[in-house]
């Protein structure tokens, strides 16, 4: 990773990678390395489109670690920079070497090898050799030059595309089993040659014909030593969290890996991945700060008679003529109404750095003076934008501005919130984590913007969303939001920085992008999702603020939400927006979000605040977040709960399923062919037990249904309870595992379940992050207790409550086969004479003794002449279970009739109402 860029003071060196090949690369093409190597070895797998159980089975024979990652690197690395520099410019340059044929290409080839082994590998004093890609700096260019005409530039595009994809996931198969440093290094040249093929794309053929959405970050970057090593360096916990979640390029994250905090005085030791509390406030704790610190200056306190006023009139608000002396003590304040011509500036800041007041309108006049000779500077910097004839510079702050109380006053400030930022001539960020930072490097300006304190508050959001000119303050200057767009834009055409540029201008424009654009042309659909991804891992002090903010962001009423109680607001919210719209987005009923407490709207979600959903559950640092709102299907708020149109499934247990529920037509083919005899009832057991009562219950981690219209097996998890098992100790997670645990199933049991579960192919934003097998087969769902009190007859409607929030996926091949295969068993032994006398047995005798004991050797048996028969069965076995599967097998078996799980197809357009 020498390659990468790093920060002006990086936090701790570059490690050095070991060079761990035991072999050079033989110069061949690099797609049919693996079968030139002699790990691949059936005929029947073409070298484009590799089956990597081989490189598993690698592993699981016991080959050497440092013996399987040396041939990693000798293929995806030295191959890799063989293969672009074969199709490029690059080759040129070995053209005047004597003897060299420059009509063959395996002269090149051959040439080539020596070459990068020559340059990239280097000796420490005790001859130990590493891999220094600083090199690769100074190639990319040539790498991105290809010679020929259009059509054959065309398939050097494909073909190095190709070969990229294909070594994304051969590093995704084995990540698992390679050290961090192995795996980051190879991933970090294959970013920046994934960054020059993307560039030379655009620039030939002006547009991207290769997919490169690889995810190169999203491979386990942030282990517990870095992270360990970012927190002593002043990160909290949910800042790496959502640097996972905002972001993709290895590259920015190994640079934010190497990016010192400042110390502002605050501890992230009572913050976790979801939330920091470092900059939450507690008003009957808080004081205003001096800055610096040990000043001792007195406070200036604005009264209400001065601002209140001024509040009460149409149009107008109050703001601050700053006046300073000699001294510090000299500084004095004026408060002026602004006019239609009035020009001012508006300061946001984070409250925890001490510019705020609960207690009354009044600040140090320390803060005072340091707050105008940022403005004064500023305003005399952008002279073009202040068009009157004002040279002292007027200040708008929130906590001079807005009275504390009376109530009635401090509504009148908060309803003006949206006309004070729109109508600002600038608004500089203020944030003690940037003032304290000199940055004379765009690429760590933004990355300590976009990670700094500002951006994890929810009141600041609308602070840098609705004005029209926004300016962050740092100790040496002021950086523009456009200016530092622009300048991270022009320097993403050094394809080394392409994916870190590409995160970084993404999230610059994030706000802007939404806020200033049409209002009109936007439906709510894309108004929430964008709000949604603006508001991840921002937090809020004061929980009923959020309905105010939302409210500001949304350009709802303020007056409305501000008239009810503040445990309302965020219904009225919902209320307005609804109204707005004429409808609300039918995507709500997936989100997995905690439920408004209430008679009505419980549906509705009561915060918009927290962690995303991500497509792929677990901790921080894996998958990308799934957008709630992204339609396109609508609901309609009505007094049964939200109306919305979804297929689904009803589940049931196997030896529970009722007739299916009458219709017009089934009754009038009854009228003319009589329904057949109906079945004998089952003959009592003798003893009362099922013969698998006894058979270890293995606990439950997702459960498995056979789709009546496709035939094909289901696989639902729980995400509720995959997000609860982060926080497990390992004695929670091993009392898990020993009593079986099996909540699903029970729930199922109580014969009022379903599946609500979103299509395929209707979330935009899932389509475009995940891959092609998971847009098909991956689908949110949420499962829910039928409420039969209150079904409505009207349409067929369903009245439900949620139960758990949920994934569903139709399983790949291999595993489809195995759970017919298990089925088909279960259903066997179910039937067999074995089990007939197990039943006869009184349970716990010794005859039942000797009779589970032959039943438990059949089982066993059975499984193990089918696995010998079929060694391609026996590895999906090993594939879902690991090394154990085989063994384990005929356990699952015998506790396949606790989950023996039917499904019935409910209408494609079904209606439910949720939670009324």
């Amino acid at each position: 990773m020498d390659h990468f860029l790093l920060p002006k003071e990086p936090s701790s060196p570059v490690i050095r990678v070991s060079h761990l090949g035991r072999q050079r690369y033989d110069g061949g093409p690099f797609l049919a390395y693996g079968r030139r190597s002699g790990l691949i070895k059936e005929p029947s797998t073409s070298d484009e489109h590799v089956s990597f159980e081989w490189l598993l089975r690698a592993r699981n024979d016991r080959m050497p670690k440092d013996e399987f990652q040396g041939f990693l690197q000798t293929w995806l690395i030295f191959g890799m920079l063989v293969e672009f520099a074969v199709h490029s410019q690059f080759r040129n340059s070995l053209l005047p070497v004597d003897g060299l044929d420059p009509e063959s290409d395996d002269d090149i080839r051959r040439l080539l090898v020596q070459t990068f082994y020559n340059i990239w590998l280097v000796k420490d004093e005790e001859g130990q050799e590493y891999i220094n890609s600083s090199q690769l700096v100074s190639i990319l260019q040539a790498f991105g030059e290809w010679p020929g005409t259009d059509e054959t530039r065309r398939g050097i595009c494909s073909h190095l595309g190709h070969c990229l994809q294909l070594s994304n996931v051969i590093i995704t198969t084995v990540r698992q089993e390679l050290d961090h440093d192995i795996a980051d290094s190879i991933v970090a040249v294959h970013e920046s040659l994934a960054g020059t093929v993307e560039k030379s794309s655009w620039t030939y053929f002006g547009s991207l014909i290769t997919s490169l959405h690889l995810g190169w970050g999203h491979l386990g970057f942030f282990n517990e030593e870095i992270v360990e090593s970012m927190i002593s360096n002043g990160w909290c916990k949910s800042d790496i969290a959502r640097i996972v979640d905002r972001y993709s390029s290895l590259q920015l994250y190994h640079f934010m890996s190497k990016l010192a905090k400042p110390n502002t005085r605050r501890s992230h030791i009572n913050c976790s991945e979801t939330r920091c509390v470092a900059h939450q406030i507690v008003p009957t704790e808080y004081n205003p700060s001096h800055w610096p610190a040990e000043c001792q200056c007195e406070s200036i306190v604005i009264e209400n008679s001065a601002t209140v006023p001024i509040l009460m009139e149409e149009g107008r608000i109050p703001l601050l003529r700053i006046g300073v002396g000699d001294s510090v003590d000299d500084t004095v304040v004026e408060v002026i109404g602004s006019t239609i011509e009035t020009q001012y500036i508006a300061i946001s800041h984070v409250w925890s750095d001490g510019m705020g007041n609960p207690h009354m309108t009044a600040l140090p006049k320390c803060q005072l003076v340091r707050l105008k000779e940022y403005a004064q500077k500023l305003k005399d910097s952008c002279d073009k934008l202040f068009t009157t004839h004002e040279t002292e510079v007027l200040i708008w702050l929130d906590t001079l501005c807005c009275p504390v109380e009376p109530l009635e006053a401090k509504k009148l400030a908060l309803r003006k919130m949206r006309k004070t930022y729109r109508e600002s001539t600038l608004v500089p960020v203020v944030d003690n984590s940037l003032t304290c930072c000199e940055v004379d490097d765009w690429f760590e300006a933004a990355s300590r913007i976009l990670t700094s304190p500002h951006t994890r508050r929810l009141w600041t959001l609308q602070e840098i969303a609705l004005p029209q000119v926004l300016f962050w303050q740092f100790s040496n200057q002021t950086i523009g939001v456009a200016i530092l767009y622009q300048n991270i834009s022009t320097l993403m055409q050094d394809p080394r920085l392409r994916g870190f540029g590409h995160d970084l201008v993404i999230d610059i424009g994030r706000h802007a992008v939404f806020f200033h654009s049409l209002q009109a042309k936007r439906d709510g659909f894309q108004t929430l999702s964008d709000l949604e991804s603006a508001l991840a891992f921002r937090g809020v002090s004061y929980p009923a603020d959020e309905a105010l903010c939302l409210g500001t962001l949304l350009s709802l009423p303020e007056k409305e939400i501000l008239d009810v109680e503040e445990d309302q607001r965020m219904q009225k919210v919902w209320e307005l927006f609804a109204k707005k719209y004429k409808s609300f987005p039918a995507d709500a009923i997936f989100s997995r979000r905690p439920e408004r407490r209430g008679k009505s709207w419980r549906w509705a979600p009561s915060t918009m605040l927290g962690t995303p959903q991500r497509a792929r559950p677990g901790v921080a640092g894996y998958g990308r977040r799934i957008s709630m709102w992204q339609g396109p299907g609508t609901g309609t708020p009505t007094e049964w709960g939200l109306q919305v149109r979804f297929p689904g499934w009803r589940l049931f247990r196997s030896d529970a399923v009722p007739d299916p529920p009458p219709s017009w037509w089934s009754s009038i083919y009854s009228s003319f062919y009589p329904p057949p005899k109906p079945p004998e009832p089952a003959v009592p057991k003798p003893h009362g037990h099922n013969w698998w009562d006894k058979f270890t219950s293995l606990a439950e981690v997702s459960i498995q249904f056979r789709d009546p219209r496709s035939g094909k097996w289901c696989q639902l998890s729980s995400l509720d309870l995959d997000s609860a098992r982060q926080t497990w100790t390992q004695e929670q997670w091993d009392t898990w595992i020993a009593e079986g645990k099996k909540p699903l199933c029970e729930f199922i049991e109580s014969g009022k379940c379903a599946v609500v579960y979103q299509p395929r192919d209707t979330n935009r934003k899932m389509a475009d992050d995940l891959d092609e097998y998971q847009r098909q087969h991956v689908w949110r769902g949420v499962m829910v207790y039928i409420d039969d009190e209150h079904i409505v007859a009207r349409g067929n409607g369903m009245r439900v409550y949620a139960y758990c929030y949920a994934l569903v996926q139709q399983l790949p091949a291999e595993k489809q086969n195995l759970f017919d295969q298990v089925e088909q068993w279960a259903h066997e032994i179910d039937q067999s004479e074995l089990v007939k006398r197990l039943e006869n047995c009184e349970l716990d005798s010794e005859e039942y003794k000797t009779v589970r004991k032959e039943l438990v050797e059949h089982m066993k048996n059975m499984v193990k002449e089918h696995l010998e028969k079929n060694p391609q069965f026996e590895e999906a076995v090993q594939f879902m279970f690991g090394d154990v599967g085989p063994e384990m097998l005929w356990g699952f078996v015998g506790d396949w009739k606790r989950q023996d799980i039917v499904a019935r197809r409910l209408r494609d357009d079904q209606i439910w109402y949720f939670d009324g």
